[in-house]
């Protein structure tokens, strides 16, 4: 019984992670699916965890999105700054070096902003 809920864990992380990578580089499932060599179903069912990939798929998967198959695999527990870091790193991936210069400008300028509000 525990055995099977560690599955259906990583199978939601797996799902997760691979959704949000593929969304953070702007593909849609079936530009996916023909990167990986993979039918648009299955990442369908990837992406809601009812499938557990194969290992081949998994790489065909992880080498589609640019990433590591460990990092689609990468447990943790929930939505946690590390995620979300990970997930701006991905969209940060895809800019060119002058829009990824303003984004960071911009960033900065609103964390700056965010410090100097008020608490309360």
């Amino acid at each position: 019984m525990r055995k099977q809920a560690e599955l259906n864990e990583l199978l939601n992380v797996l799902a997760e992670h691979i959704r949000v990578r593929r969304k953070a580089i702007g593909i849609t499932q079936e530009q996916l699916a023909e990167r990986a060599g993979l039918s648009p179903n299955y990442i369908a069912r990837l992406e809601i965890g009812s499938n557990t990939p194969s290992l081949p798929a998994l790489i065909s998967i992880a080498k589609a999105l640019g990433a590591q198959p460990f990092e689609l695999m990468a447990v943790g527990t929930g939505y946690t700054w590390l995620n979300k870091a990970q997930e701006i790193a991905w969209l940060l991936e895809s800019l060119k070096k002058d829009d990824l210069e303003y984004v960071l400008d911009q960033l900065q300028a609103s964390v700056r902003y965010i410090k100097s509000q008020p608490r309360g």
